[in-house]
């Protein structure tokens, strides 16, 4: 059974840091991906922000390879693209 993470408003998430019960921040590919694999998406960005509470955003090795898998897949199909014209 597929445990979805609950739903908290921002000033949640602030307490809940301040308790240390929320340690870290893991990123999955498909936010990458919904993101259309732009690294400098606002989103994105805004990861930036819990560099100021020492909460430390965690990308899987499984996340990384499949991030260098998609951009290579896109790479490629653009520069197959651009040869074709």
């Amino acid at each position: 059974m597929k445990q979805i993470m609950p739903r908290k408003n921002k000033e949640k998430i602030i307490d809940l840091i301040k308790e240390n019960k929320i340690i870290g921040i893991s990123v999955d590919t498909c936010i990458f991906h919904k993101m259309g694999y732009k690294f400098d998406s606002p989103f994105l960005q805004a990861l930036q922000q819990f560099s100021s509470v020492s909460i430390p955003v965690i990308f899987s090795e499984i996340v990384i390879n499949e991030i260098i898998s998609h951009t290579n897949d896109n790479t490629k199909n653009g520069l197959d693209n651009l040869q074709k014209t």
